[in-house]
């Protein structure tokens, strides 16, 4: 198979840019919600994250509850492109993910400058380069095989192993992404907050 046949019908760009202008109007948000007094007397990073310092010394405990929350998130991405609407959840996934990851970055800045900027693009490492891509590449090309399958025809077995194949690659990235976000991130905070 030649790597033509498995690229995606959509451009990748396209979802960079998504992402990008999503990240861009969170900021814009992040920024107006940062003007209201209460707002940032509710707010504290580095509370919250020391809170998750002193809760989750035990990685084995934090890795189950990463598990825990991205497994309905990995269902759905899963379920979507199993039923071909991956395009549309890919769409809404870049602007989902870069509107809160705009609106973070910038409540990071407000709060503790570039060194706490820096430490939030630190902290979303795993999502830019594991969650995001996988997902993306995930839900376009399932969206992509959908296509080719008959309307109300049979899938060949050939398709059906495509797809797990699919599925399967999909799961690995995502648990990638868990393991390292569990001991990157953790190891990361807890030098920060000792």
């Amino acid at each position: 198979m030649r790597w033509t046949k498995i690229k995606p019908d959509v451009s990748v760009r396209l979802f960079i840019y998504l992402y990008l202008g999503a990240f861009l109007l969170g900021a814009l948000a992040g920024n107006q919600m940062w003007k209201r007094e209460d707002f940032r007397e509710y707010i504290s990073v580095y509370a919250i994250l020391g809170q998750y310092q002193t809760t989750w010394k035990d990685l084995k405990k934090y890795a189950l509850f990463l598990l825990r929350e991205k497994s309905i998130f990995v269902g759905v991405c899963i379920i979507a492109g199993l039923a071909g609407a991956g395009e549309i959840l890919a769409v809404l996934v870049a602007l989902w993910l870069g509107f809160l990851g705009g609106g973070l970055a910038t409540v990071f800045l407000l709060q503790s400058g570039v060194e706490g900027f820096l430490f939030c693009m630190a902290g979303i490492v795993s999502q830019l380069l594991f969650y995001i891509p996988a997902v993306i590449f995930f839900l376009l090309m399932m969206g992509k095989q959908k296509r080719l399958v008959p309307r109300y025809g049979t899938m060949s077995a050939r398709e059906i192993r495509w797809s797990l194949l699919l599925c399967l690659i999909f799961l690995f990235v995502m648990a990638l992404g868990i393991l390292v976000e569990t001991y990157v991130n953790s190891n990361l905070w807890m030098r920060l907050f000792s």
